[in-house]
């Protein structure tokens, strides 16, 4: 009896160990993927369109100045929130100089959203801000725990992938290929709704959006707001409200002394040639949106 006591305590040490050491290296990862654990000039704050659109590596190389880039797929404006606030709350924050924000015509809109983008962030519950954010969302208490005391639990096949290209130095985009307009205009007309996305300007979220900025400025810290190419066709779909979208854009850049807005799309949307799909830049994309932000940077020196 007193054998298998030994063997079940041993057990539980073991588990114990390992979900704490593999929770640490995957965390570990994850930071040097994001580069949450660095102190950069530069930080950007988007989803998939910004991560896709821009090429850490060439930015770093080409400005001389050292970027975090914490992109992430299908992030919200309340994900983006928190993700400001706990990179502005660590040590490292004390040499950023401007923050690049992903925007385009959906960042308003209600419909469509995630509600579980939260668990993007279990890797992080180590972190007060985020720890709070998760609780607050997690809808089932045992998960929460579960999550808290389980660090390798929080690791979903994304996340570690995105911890071993962290390792690997990784940051390519995979996004190969062209987009298919025939294709693409055909699913328009049949009103399908993943193609033909509704533009809307909640206020809710618009709220959210200017404490963020507001958040960042008030550290004297420059925002940019990037629009970075989505496909003409989807921006055309809803034309008098995407107009009322780049005005507001603009406007808020011109009213607010810390805040530029740069927009990507005049020149490029119609370009089919750097589509992966309508929102998503193939590396093509990439490379020349990364060179037009390169010269950008380094004229504002």
């Amino acid at each position: 009896m007193k054998k298998q006591i030994n063997y079940i305590v041993f057990f539980i040490i073991f588990f114990l160990l390992l979900n704490f050491v593999g929770g640490k290296i995957l965390l570990a990862g994850i930071d040097r993927f994001y580069g949450l654990k660095q102190y950069s000039e530069l930080l950007l704050i988007g989803h998939s369109h910004l991560m896709l659109a821009t090429d850490k590596k060439a930015l770093e190389k080409e400005t001389g100045k050292k970027i975090s880039k914490y992109t992430r797929e299908g992030v919200n404006v309340v994900d983006r929130y928190y993700m400001v606030e706990q990179y502005l709350n660590s040590k490292y924050s004390d040499s950023l100089k401007v923050v690049f924000y992903g925007v385009d015509q959906f960042t308003f809109t209600s419909s469509g959203l995630s509600d579980n983008s939260y668990k993007l962030f279990y890797p992080f519950m180590g972190d007060s801000i985020m720890d709070e954010f998760v609780k607050r969302n997690e809808k089932n208490e045992g998960d929460y725990y579960k999550h808290k005391w389980l660090p390798l639990t929080r690791y979903s096949d994304v996340l570690i992938n995105a911890s071993l290209r962290g390792w690997r130095n990784d940051f390519s985009n995979y996004k190969n290929g062209t987009i298919d307009m025939d294709s693409y205009r055909e699913r328009i007309k049949n009103n399908e709704k993943q193609f033909n996305r509704d533009i809307e300007m909640n206020p809710d979220l618009m709220a959210i959006f200017e404490e963020t900025i507001d958040r960042i400025t008030q550290k004297n810290i420059q925002v940019v707001l990037v629009n970075t190419p989505l496909v003409d066709v989807l921006n055309n779909a809803g034309s008098e409200n995407y107009r009322e979208m780049i005005d507001f854009y603009k406007n808020y850049a011109l009213t607010h002394e810390l805040v530029d807005y740069w927009d990507f799309n005049p020149e490029y949307s119609s370009d089919y040639s750097i589509f992966h799909d309508p929102i998503h830049l193939n590396p093509k994309g990439q490379k020349i949106i990364t060179s037009e932000i390169i010269t950008r940077i380094n004229n504002m020196n």
